[in-house]
């Protein structure tokens, strides 16, 4: 019988032909590669140092010693308790008022709709540790503006309000939260067919009622939706913990953390073992989230019969909307800056008054700016923004063309590792990440930016993924069917046809990941040395040191800076729009 010649290495030239004829094959091999080093290498070796008894970058002695630490004290199940009061609380407290907006101004006749869809999410940028410090201002039981004036007009005994309390935590974080549940809801309320509120209405239910028996059941998902999303921020959320919580004693998961690894007696192995046990609960938050983004369509009440969007007739509640509104705008918005640059321009802490205002000057601003750390801390977070946004944005959209656009086998695998790290806090990334670049020591980023710039790539592909795969899908196949028969191959097509329509997309992804990540103190914190500090870790560092008036004169830096970039973006965004 006569056999088959056979050539050792056949299967190469298989294996090249495929790649010449699909060579998206190849470019999801790298994305592969890429998510995995940035999503499970680092998990992996954070289970590893949980059972390690040594420095980060060494694993030995491995033991249950550190889950022995943290599970059997006490003090842990009360740890516990705190984040999910905190975090249950403050999503509440989001989730009621970004739900109430987002009702008036897509449903209701409520006046300057446009005005306040435009500053609701205003929030959302102010950074948390400003926002402490402008509520430790005005509510602290002995320097609080408020509480004073309270006390001089009410004749009061004592303070009538603490900042230093749980719920003044749930409080400052569930004004932010206000405006991201605002932005997530708003969208499946421009959706909702209002035909089903009119039936009630007409069977004689009050307005309110047809919103608590009909609206509010058929918005179900979306407010499920939104309230694990920002249930899983406040698990993971360290600013306000540290900057009001730490000072009473309050604790919480993420401020635990911190001090079990820059302590006075650190113990990477009991971080580590809390850290699996939140993860555990946030790769929860993740499946249910995705199970009830998935059920949507069960809920779906616009169809091809007569869809008339009109709004609810308030009568003369509509002022009332207005004017929860504008307390709103001044809580949230107007009285943190306010406090902020006043307390930027006085020498020391002190209530508005005449003689307060003959001392204001800019010798905060003046003794800042002549720091030599702060002018290397706004180096740093330029180049670390304008990195993580950047990178986030380009691996998101290849990602988002593997997953929606072919057919490759793994595609969704690629598409969930991508999403995982939302479920990663930041200061848990963190900690990761000392051991990762501890560990393979031959990639030279540990104490430099670039490592900060990795955390927050990471942590926002989730984001950047969502982003892109929306507008992903809303782009036909038959531009890229007629690129390809005009000869234009897979990475010309890409390059010039689906990148440019994925601008918009793109671009406020982009602003989205570049915000937060000059806001965010979680990640930085935890991998900052002397030499790749940015700016929330100045004002972190001014704050606990005790310079004040200092601290919140970068504070207001900061925020000029992320106005001027937010501004430049839209107006980009806005020209490309126009041409495209």
């Amino acid at each position: 019988m006569k056999k088959t010649a056979t050539y050792p290495f056949a299967w190469t030239r298989k294996l090249a032909g495929r790649l010449i004829a699909e060579p998206y094959i190849l470019v999801l091999g790298v994305l592969v590669a890429i998510t995995l080093f940035l999503v499970v290498v680092p998990l992996g070796l954070l289970l590893l140092s949980s059972f390690s008894g040594a420095r980060p970058g060494v694993i030995e002695n491995l033991s249950l010693a550190g889950y022995a630490r943290a599970y059997l004290d006490p003090k842990t199940y009360h740890l516990f308790q705190n984040t999910f009061l905190y975090a249950a609380g403050a999503t509440f407290f989001g989730l009621f008022f970004g739900t109430t907006f987002a009702w008036a101004v897509e449903r209701t006749n409520m006046p300057f709709k446009t005005v306040a869809y435009a500053t609701i999410p205003l929030t959302i940028v102010i950074p948390g540790a400003l926002s402490s410090i402008a509520w430790i201002f005005l509510l602290s039981p002995k320097i609080g503006y408020i509480n004073k004036f309270l006390v001089s007009l009410l004749n009061l005994a004592e303070s009538p309000f603490n900042i230093y309390t749980l719920p003044g935590m749930c409080f400052v974080q569930g004004l932010s939260f206000t405006g991201t549940v605002f932005l997530m809801v708003v969208p499946a309320f421009q959706g909702l067919d209002p035909a089903l509120e009119e039936a009630s209405a007409t069977s004689g239910v009050s307005t309110f009622g047809t919103m608590r028996r009909i609206t509010l059941k058929l918005m179900l998902p979306a407010l499920i939706s939104a309230a694990i999303y920002v249930g899983m921020v406040g698990i993971s959320v360290f600013e306000i913990p540290a900057m009001i919580g730490m000072p009473k004693r309050i604790s919480v998961f993420s401020t635990k953390l911190y001090m079990a690894t820059h302590g006075w007696s650190r113990d990477f192995a009991m971080a580590g073992a809390l850290s699996m046990t939140i993860l555990l609960f946030s790769f929860a938050g993740i499946y249910v989230y995705n199970r009830m983004t998935r059920q949507t369509a069960k809920y779906a009440t616009i169809t091809g019969k007569g869809y008339r969007p009109r709004t609810i007739d308030l009568g003369m509640g509509k002022y009332m909307a207005l004017a929860l509104f504008a307390t709103y705008l001044t809580v949230a918005i107007i009285l943190p800056i306010l406090t902020l640059i006043w307390i930027s321009l006085i020498p020391y802490a002190m209530a508005p008054s005449r003689e307060a205002f003959s001392m204001i000057s800019l010798d905060s601003y003046r003794e800042v700016l002549s720091y030599q750390a702060l002018r290397q801390a706004i180096k740093n977070t330029i180049i670390m923004m304008f990195t993580a946004a950047t990178v986030t944005m380009i691996l998101s959209s290849m990602i988002s063309w593997i997953v929606v656009r072919s057919h490759v086998r793994g595609r969704r695998i690629l598409d969930f590792l991508a999403f995982v790290p939302h479920g990663i806090p930041g200061i848990v990334m963190g900690l990761a990440l000392i051991w990762v670049y501890l560990t393979f020591k031959f990639i030279p980023i540990y104490g430099t930016v670039w490592i900060i710039s990795v955390a927050f790539i990471t942590r926002y592909l989730s984001f950047g993924t969502r982003t892109t795969n929306a507008a992903m899908l809303q782009l036909h196949r038959e531009l890229e069917e007629a690129a390809q028969t005009s000869g234009a191959s897979w990475g010309r097509t890409f390059m010039r046809i689906i990148i440019p329509l994925l601008t918009p997309a793109f671009i406020n992804g982009w602003l989205f990941v570049a915000v937060h990540s000059m806001r965010d103190l979680s990640a930085p914190v935890m991998l900052g040395t002397g030499k790749n500090v940015v700016i929330a870790v100045v004002i972190w560092d001014l704050w606990t040191n005790g310079r004040v008036t200092q601290s919140a004169a970068v504070g207001v830096m900061l925020l000029i800076i992320i106005a001027m970039i937010m501004l430049a973006a839209r107006v980009l965004g806005y020209r490309i729009g126009r041409k495209l």
